[in-house]
């Protein structure tokens, strides 16, 4: 009688172990889920923010280029006028003398 109520004793120790294993896994199960949403939550904003950072760098981009054009008319501009002023001054210099000369 006696070994029987220690293998059933044994039986139920086993038993309650298992469970604990089963519920042990199952608390894994669901801590391993929470991880993958938040996760899940975190690659989202990551990805929202890169989004971002492309429009940016695109708009940047695009008003850099603008700069550039800019900077171009106005160099062009700045030597045209230098041309033109060196060659009035080509005629100016000639005109100039023979006023003064009267």
């Amino acid at each position: 009688m006696r070994f029987l109520l220690k293998l059933a004793a044994h039986d139920e120790i086993t038993t309650k172990e298992n469970v604990v294993k089963q519920q042990a896994k199952v608390a894994d199960n669901a801590v391993s889920e929470v991880e993958a949403a938040t996760l899940k939550n975190h690659l989202e904003s990551v990805t929202l923010l890169k989004l971002t950072a492309e429009d940016k760098v695109s708009h940047l981009h695009g008003a850099l280029k603008e700069c550039m054009r800019q900077i171009r008319n106005i160099k062009e501009e700045h030597t045209q006028n230098i041309y033109e002023h060196s060659s009035l001054d080509a005629y100016r210099r000639p005109l100039t003398e023979k006023l003064s000369s009267f």
